[in-house]
């Protein structure tokens, strides 16, 4: 959307807040059970959707501030405007007037995306069908079930490209990376149990496929380093080492140690995943339904970028274009689109066209 890079517009990242004295209300919430305070944000979320991950308790939520863009269910433009706040994007230099965005996370929802798109009103119509990455997370498994879905997306494809060839549209198809078959895990957090390290001297927050750490001692910094470069399975880096991967943070706000788990591998249990999160999960979205069986992922994303499941494509279907690069990364994708329309690429993005007419 941006066109930027992740240390640039900070979506979807998580840094670390500076610590703050405790007020009373926050001591008493620190010492109910941690079951309870999830179940409290578990409520909040299905109610309002205002809160994303609520499975961390909020002794290490108030230390973390998540800078994170997740839309549940369906969102349109006005959700997509707020999320992105102040960050310019390809959508600001289309215009919100003569541009639309359409997410849904729904594998049955595909008339919503569909039905009322390429009808020549808009200059820019965006489309994010994540039922395709949940269907990759659950049932990766499965092939039977991977076959049925990607029929259903086929003709769900077909409709829509053929809707656009009737009414002089160019589609584009975006797929941003694959999927890995998960078949192990590693217990980051019974791990760093076995340090016996008191919780004040670090912070740490993990997605299945990344683990990121903040140090307040460095005691803790140097704990931690062992046991980080101890594991198999997976890669560690400081916030330096990631700019060999694309990641050019320019500090470590969001990370100091990043332990990054090799294809195959999650980190498990995350702070993604918690049983009464997969009770809830898997009883109210039969897409999620596998989350009752087995409360981590079957197929993940998001390792290292050299792997063969973190490719994607860009496709565009109209032979007036062809390709002016042999590969991109996600910043050309706005550039790219923005070009396709005549329009130049905002002065702060830092990607370049894929294509030319």
């Amino acid at each position: 959307m941006t066109g930027m890079l992740p240390h640039q517009h900070g979506i979807y990242q998580t840094a670390l807040r500076a610590t703050q004295p405790r007020t009373p209300g926050e001591r008493i919430v620190d010492s109910l059970p941690d079951f309870a305070t999830i179940f409290a944000q578990l409520v909040r979320h299905q109610l309002w959707h205002d809160c994303d991950i609520p499975t961390i308790p909020p002794r290490r939520r108030r230390q973390l501030e998540l800078r994170r863009l997740k839309f549940r269910k369906r969102a349109g433009s006005a959700e997509l405007r707020a999320a992105l706040g102040p960050h310019p994007s390809l959508l600001d230099a289309v215009g919100w007037d003569d541009a639309g965005y359409r997410f849904t996370d729904r594998f049955d929802d595909d008339r919503f995306l569909v039905d009322n798109a390429a009808e020549g009103a808009l200059r820019l119509e965006i489309l994010q069908f994540h039922a395709m990455d949940m269907m990759g997370h659950w049932y990766l498994d499965t092939p039977e079930e991977q076959v049925r879905f990607h029929r259903r997306l086929d003709a769900l494809l077909e409709r829509l490209a053929e809707k656009c060839r009737s009414r002089g549209v160019t589609m584009v198809l975006i797929t941003d990376h694959g999927q890995e078959r998960v078949h192990n895990t590693l217990d980051l957090k019974r791990r760093l149990g076995e340090l016996d390290l008191p919780s004040d001297e670090y912070a740490y927050f993990f997605q299945a496929v990344m683990a990121r750490f903040w140090f307040r001692s460095e005691r803790a910094r140097e704990a931690v380093r062992v046991l980080l470069e101890g594991l198999p399975h997976g890669t560690l880096l400081d916030w330096r080492g990631l700019h060999a991967h694309g990641v050019e943070f320019p500090n470590d706000e969001y990370g100091e140690l990043f332990f990054v788990p090799d294809p195959g591998w999650e980190i498990f249990p995350d702070d993604f995943h918690h049983p009464l999160i997969n009770l809830v999960f898997g009883l109210t979205n039969w897409q999620e339904r596998k989350r009752l069986r087995r409360g981590r992922h079957f197929g993940s994303h998001g390792y290292l970028p050299q792997h063969e499941c973190e490719r994607g494509f860009l496709l565009a279907l109209d032979d007036r274009y062809s390709v002016s690069a042999s590969h991109g990364r996600l910043i050309d994708v706005a550039p790219t689109l923005l070009s396709m329309l005549g329009i130049d690429a905002s002065a702060g993005m830092k990607g370049e066209s894929l294509l030319r007419a």
